[in-house]
């Protein structure tokens, strides 16, 4: 009887038709299963709001559940202005009629994850918390490994990729053995920056193209997306720029069929970046405009600051230091929605723009409150960047002694994790000191190795 009604509910999502017209709570799950199995988030917020449509007022545990359901779409779409009014509406019915029930520990995690990309991570800390403890007294598994998950998150958000490495992991063998390809993907997924924060280059794109293997087996348009969108992240980082273009205009295509702007236009910003890795200032910032648009109809504040940014870099790379100190003024360094990472990211761009306009005081200034930010010692690529501009303001303070070490110091590091981005800018940086140095031969070698690394990256993307 049971598998009867299953299969009706089945063929009703099919056929775009429901199986009845007031949906029980059991009912509910299966449908949100089924959608889930089929992985298209634009379907699934149309059932959604069908179904909320046909439950009534009073039937408020159904209600919360679907609420938190399509909280969890626009999650995945990063839009959380919206998810988060869409989940705390569903907190408040749960808590009234289902405090002790799963579908409101479930919905405790998905706010955690709202208020720590809102910037409220003693608040994430909090419902995460909350929701494990919960889930552990009831012996909710499932809830229990998907907070483990956000805490990974958090973790990685708060400059710890290690602890969020070994979170993650758990986590992707927990739901490989559970054989839930879809979870086991997304923690595999989640598992890519946290080695390149580590400067696990290699394993990184190990891992990366797995993940795109695995999406593409299970045909679903998000994991598809997110897949290509760190693929090609982690190849324009290692100068593999042609493959790195083709994998982030497939995440693009991916967002924009299943319905996904914000999503598709934070992929544009990956796209800038590898144009920025090229020394393309043109395209960068025109893949930026594109962005900007969207997250200005969309109302999303950090999605324009990470655009401001990636501007500022841009106008540098075309001499345009004005446009660039106007860009990176649009973003408040201490503004609680701007993460710890972001902030870091800000103010290496601030520095950036200082030492190439030769504003030793501010430059000066800015090194200080960089050294004392801890993210800097434990992620990889920010301390690369770190490396390489305090070899650049030894130099230009004439401290050749000291730039020469910090900057082969971190060339090391760059070859080391395949960072090839990092690299020819540092190498730029050692043939000025070789410059200054008057040793002519080791200047005209490491600017050629630069040359050399920066002309293969831009004819591959022709």
């Amino acid at each position: 009887r049971h598998q009867i009604r299953w299969a009706g509910i089945a063929l009703g999502l099919m056929t775009g038709q429901s199986s009845r017209a007031m949906p029980t709570l059991d009912e509910a799950r299966w449908r949100c299963r089924l959608l889930d199995v089929a992985g298209d988030l634009h379907r699934k917020e149309e059932t959604l709001k069908q179904l909320l449509s046909s439950v009534p007022a009073e039937d408020e545990r159904v209600r919360g559940y679907l609420l938190s359901e399509l909280g969890a779409i626009y999650i995945l779409r990063f839009d959380y202005k919206r998810a988060r009014s869409i989940c705390y509406e569903a907190h408040h019915l749960l808590e009234r009629v289902a405090s002790n029930s799963e579908e409101f520990a479930r919905n405790l995690n998905r706010l955690g994850l709202i208020q720590l990309f809102s910037g409220a991570r003693d608040s994430a800390q909090k419902h995460l918390g909350q929701c494990r403890v919960t889930a552990a007294q009831h012996g909710w598994d499932d809830v229990q490994w998907r907070c483990l998950g956000n805490l990974g998150m958090l973790a990685k958000d708060t400059g710890n990729p290690l602890v969020a490495k070994n979170h993650f992991k758990r986590v992707r063998d927990h739901y490989r053995l559970a054989r839930d390809t879809q979870t086991h993907l997304r923690a595999l997924s989640n598992l890519v920056p946290c080695y390149v924060d580590l400067g696990q280059g290699y394993v990184a794109v190990r891992s990366a193209r797995l993940a795109v293997a695995l999406a593409e087996a299970i045909s679903d348009l998000d994991q598809s997306a997110r897949a290509y969108n760190h693929l090609g992240w982690v190849l324009s980082m290692r100068g593999d720029l042609a493959l790195a273009k083709i994998s982030l205009e497939a995440a693009i295509g991916f967002r924009k069929r299943n319905g996904d702007q914000i999503g598709a236009a934070r992929i544009n910003l990956n796209l800038a970046r590898l144009y920025l890795a090229a020394a393309d200032g043109m395209k960068a910032e025109a893949a930026c405009c594109a962005a900007t648009e969207v997250f200005a109809r969309e109302h999303d504040q950090e999605g324009c600051w990470e655009s401001s940014r990636l501007c500022a870099r841009a106008a540098m790379v075309r001499d345009d230091f004005a446009i660039a100190e106007k860009h990176l003024g649009l973003v408040p360094l201490d503004h609680p929605l701007l993460s710890p990472r972001d902030r870091v990211e800000t103010m290496l761009a601030w520095l950036t723009l200082h030492l190439w306009t030769r504003d030793l005081v501010r430059a000066g200034e800015m090194e200080s409150r960089l050294q004392s930010d801890p993210m800097l010692g434990n992620v990889h690529p920010l301390g690369c960047e770190m490396g390489r501009l305090l070899g650049h303001g030894a130099l230009l303070r004439r401290q050749f002694d000291q730039s020469l070490h910090v900057l082969g110091r971190t060339a090391a590091r760059c070859r080391a994790s395949g960072r090839v981005d990092h690299l020819i800018q540092t190498l730029t940086i050692m043939a000025l000191l070789a410059k200054e140095m008057r040793n002519w031969q080791i200047g005209i070698r490491y600017l050629k190795s630069a040359e050399l690394l920066l002309e293969r990256m831009r004819r591959d993307l022709i």
